[in-house]
């Protein structure tokens, strides 16, 4: 984010893609064994042109049908998760050693379709978030990132559903706290909305925005 700022999007979208190459080059050997994605990475990092000249759909070999019914089927089985991992209670950070690796690269992608949604790139961003999502099934950052994506697109209640699902895995989650408080406002339901702002404020006092949206 500091890079954006300083040096502006595009030298943000080359640090992502260097940093998705030395992830590949870092671990993807002693993690051969075990897939994960889509192999998205591969064609990606693979690719020589400026990012700001091609589309990440042009690097899917699937059509446009094929990804609609998977993002449907994942929506359904990541709100199952959701649900699953909120009645344990669980915290869901990753736990040292393969998995912590994997978390890093998806981490990475959610990094990149956060610059892209800043450019309003939203086919690139999606894709990012796919292959997030597809490598951290249950990630409270990849259904906030949805929740994002939904925004964008004035889509607010999949938006709602998404940043419900994000608190469901990690309930003190201030960003999907504040947003699903705007969301709801929007809604017209202002009474859930300032519970959900309280949330957001009680669990980080110190976030201006929380209190903004509150007031």
């Amino acid at each position: 984010r500091l890079e954006e700022v300083v040096h502006g999007t595009e030298e943000a979208l080359h640090t992502c893609k260097q940093m998705l190459t030395l992830w590949k080059d870092s671990y993807e050997k002693a993690l051969e064994n075990e897939q994960r994605g889509t192999g998205l990475i591969d064609k990606f990092t693979a690719d020589q042109r400026s990012l700001a000249q091609f589309h990440l759909s042009e690097l899917s070999d699937r059509d446009s049908n094929s990804i609609r019914a998977e993002s449907l089927a994942a929506s359904r089985v990541e709100q199952a998760l959701s649900e699953m991992a909120s009645s344990m209670n669980s915290s869901v950070h990753p736990k040292q050693g393969p998995n912590q690796t994997w978390a890093l690269q998806a981490q990475i992608w959610l990094h990149l379709g956060e610059l892209y949604l800043e450019l309003h790139r939203l086919d690139e961003a999606q894709a990012c978030i796919q292959e997030a999502g597809a490598i951290s099934p249950v990630s409270h950052m990849v259904s906030y990132m949805k929740g994002r994506m939904h925004e964008k697109k004035n889509e607010l209640y999949d938006a709602k559903q998404s940043y419900e699902n994000a608190i469901s895995i990690h309930p003190t989650h201030v960003k999907s706290l504040q947003h699903l408080g705007t969301i709801l406002h929007q809604l017209g339901n202002d009474h859930l909305s300032e519970k959900v702002l309280r949330d957001a404020v009680n669990a980080d006092p110190t976030s201006a925005k929380s209190w903004f949206h509150l007031g």
